[in-house]
């Protein structure tokens, strides 16, 4: 069958889009082939939809239900690079190449049905929309008048894409510009499976979570990451950096047994002095557990909720909590043993490795410090002394490790920060792993970070490859240096930010100038963050009065409609 899958995730995670769904579909030995030779559906801005022919169609809901990049799967119908050419599409075509037939249309002609229009890259009106399916309607091969509509629960529900493309809004562009790129391709199809991505995202909010720090991950990249890293109920899964432990909370939803490590333990715990006064955390928590029902916040005790810590999280959501353990991983070779597991008198190889997966967030150096345990010597015992921990080196420790640790077939999925002048050597090799995704995703305008997979292909060799064998041959670009530096030539947005921002700063330096007032003094932290508090509690107060006044309103027309009635 012939079916569409259509990608719904924030701009930022496109080009994860395919590549998760092929990891599900591959975790769940789905069988899944490319469409090819389509013109438009090549070219720009195909990240959206992806058609593919599968045979397992039942299997595929076990897929929709788990990618959170993915909106929905659907029965290809036909797709054209024009709304024209789909009107035309029941023409005789032989040599008439803008029409590509899925299933047949004939086959979703009994039953009642509703037909949609969705849009990408431009809005269209409801009169739009409704021409649309009107054309649509006459065009077709079965007499839709003799078919009950239905919108709430139809049995076949007909839906038409339309992707124009994507524009930017131009220099000097007023206020209500709307874009107005050309149509790209469009989609005649019918609903096969929803995915399950709201329902999930919105479970795992870090807004509606009651233990949170500054770097922990969100809830889409973390579940994005369980998926690459293929994780299954019962894989054994490590973030030797996990810090609060967002990586482990997705890990877990997926039914992983998890083990967070990481050198900080007060990470683990409750977090630093300063975060459990700080008035914003403080906010937070409690917003975080007033979304709560009262069996859900029963699984807590009183000190719990006054102070959440990374096991609250896992309560609150029910899953099967971590093991802990507090460890510098550069001192891993230490740390970590070969587990050898004695079963009827069977005993596991340490070659074998005893890891399924290593998902992880290594620390930038931006945020948080990076320190490492100095050796005494070659081999030596740890002196107590630390010592800088450059990103080549934690990049390094973490392949290592991963070879040693992973089972034949293990995954490693790691961010590695970097800059657009990334290259592969960047990367440690060894001859156990493989590398089998590499994409990009924009932190800043400085700043790029790639998501790396690798799987353990093979066990360890006889004799393990030296660690200047697996070394990167280029060392990766020190962030801390690079957020310092305000020249760089070869990067034009951010060339670009830096001459709007110094016209910005002379603008404002003439206007005080001019004035002869004294420049305003910036804020304390303190009464900053006292501010974002204020400025957050009457957001939320004012929200709750549109709702009550909206509530009343909508009771009042139902009174009236009642009446008339």
């Amino acid at each position: 069958m012939k079916c569409v899958a259509v990608f719904a995730s924030n701009a930022s995670l496109a080009q994860f889009r395919v590549e998760e769904f092929l990891c599900v579909a591959e975790l769940f030995h789905v069988h899944i082939s490319r469409v090819e030779g389509v013109s438009w559906l090549e070219g720009e801005d195909n990240d959206c939809f992806f058609v593919f022919h599968c045979d397992a169609v039942q299997q595929l809901q076990r897929v929709a239900h788990r990618c959170v990049l993915l909106r929905g799967i659907y029965v290809l119908l036909q797709t054209a690079p024009s709304l024209e050419d789909l009107y035309d599409r029941h023409r005789q075509r032989e040599g008439h190449p803008t029409i590509y037939e899925g299933e047949q249309e004939s086959d979703y002609c009994e039953g009642d049905f509703c037909y949609g229009v969705e849009t990408v890259g431009r809005r269209y009106s409801g009169e739009a929309k409704t021409k649309i399916i009107d054309e649509l309607l006459r065009t077709s091969t079965y007499d839709a008048n003799s078919r009950a509509v239905n919108y709430k629960n139809p049995q076949v529900r007909f839906v038409l894409f339309v992707q124009h493309a994507t524009q930017e809004a131009p220099a000097g562009a007023p206020k209500g510009w709307v874009p107005d790129g050309p149509v790209l391709r469009v989609f005649h199809c019918v609903s096969l499976f929803e995915s399950h991505r709201n329902a999930t995202l919105t479970k795992y909010d870090l807004r509606k979570r009651p233990y949170i720090g500054t770097t922990s991950m969100p809830p889409e990249e973390s579940l994005l990451m369980g998926n690459f890293c293929r994780v299954a109920p019962g894989s054994l899964v490590l973030d030797p950096f996990c810090g609060t432990g967002s990586l482990l909370v997705a890990a877990a939803h997926y039914g992983g047994h998890t083990i967070g490590a990481d050198a900080d333990g007060r990470a683990m715990r409750c977090g630093t002095t300063k975060g459990k006064t700080s008035p914003q955390l403080v906010q937070q928590r409690r917003l975080a557990l007033a979304t709560y029902p009262a069996h859900t916040l029963a699984r807590l005790t009183l000190e719990e909720q006054q102070l959440p810590d990374m096991l609250t999280n896992f309560k609150v959501y029910g899953l099967c909590p971590p093991d802990r353990i507090r460890m510098n991983f550069s001192a891993w070779e230490k740390s970590w043993h070969p587990c050898r597991m004695v079963d009827g008198g069977n005993q596991t190889s340490p070659q074998e490795g005893f890891l399924d997966a290593i998902v992880t967030d290594p620390p930038y150096g931006l945020r948080e410090p990076r320190k490492r345990i100095v050796q005494d010597g070659e081999g030596g015992e740890a002196s107590g002394s630390v010592a800088a921990y450059d990103t080549h080196e934690m990049v390094l420790d973490l392949v290592l490790f991963a070879a040693a640790s992973l089972t034949v077939g293990g995954y490693l999925t790691f961010w590695h920060p970097t800059t657009d002048q990334y290259q592969d050597d960047e990367l440690p090799t060894h001859p156990s792993m493989r590398i089998i995704t590499n994409i990009p995703q924009r932190v800043s305008l400085k700043v790029v970070r790639r998501l790396v997979v690798m799987r353990k292909e093979e066990p360890l060799p006889a004799v393990r490859p030296t660690r200047a064998a697996c070394a990167p041959r280029r060392p990766t670009e020190n962030l801390r240096k690079l957020h310092d530096e305000t020249h760089l030539p070869e990067n034009k947005d951010y060339t670009d930010y830096r001459e709007r921002l110094e016209r910005k700063r002379a603008a404002t330096q003439k206007y005080w100038q001019q004035s002869g007032e004294e420049p305003t003094r910036r804020q304390r932290v303190g009464d900053r963050q006292e501010e974002i508090v204020l400025n957050r509690e009457n957001k939320i107060r004012l929200r709750e009065e549109k709702q009550k006044e909206s509530h009343k309103q909508n009771a009042l027309n139902a009174s009236k409609n009642k009446t008339n009635k």
